[in-house]
């Protein structure tokens, strides 16, 4: 049988992509360290910050959040804008290995309290 979307790929695009050697979102931030270090990351409101900063900042906000007990399997809940501190934040408590619960910031204080009441987070990030 015939993958009918893949006829339609431009002919220079593969239907199938390589493996990624990198076992933990952590790892892979650092492949990208290691290859891009100096190429912006992230842009928000005319800033940007490259790969090696991302990687520097987030260790940052993983040593806090450590002093502060996070440890492997502490619930975080990060209800941030997408500006550059949300990666920075996601990736530090990444590094932590944090299990971490989004909540979008556009949600009514009725939707983020059922959320926090349900999921009983350890640490809330805002």
């Amino acid at each position: 049988m015939s993958d009918k979307w893949i006829e339609q790929y431009p002919n220079n695009l593969n239907s199938e992509i390589d493996s990624i050697d990198d076992s933990t979102v952590t790892d892979l931030l650092e492949s990208a360290v290691n290859k891009f270090s100096s190429n912006t990351a992230f842009y928000s409101l005319n800033t940007s910050i490259d790969y090696k900063m991302t990687s520097l900042l987030s260790k940052r906000i993983a040593a806090y959040l450590q002093y502060l007990g996070v440890t492997k399997g502490t619930k975080i809940a990060i209800m941030l804008p997408n500006l550059l501190t949300y990666p920075i934040t996601l990736f530090g408590s990444y590094y932590c290995g944090a299990t971490v619960i989004n909540i979008n910031p556009m949600y009514k204080s009725r939707e983020i309290n059922n959320i926090l009441l349900t999921l009983r987070q350890n640490i809330y990030l805002f």
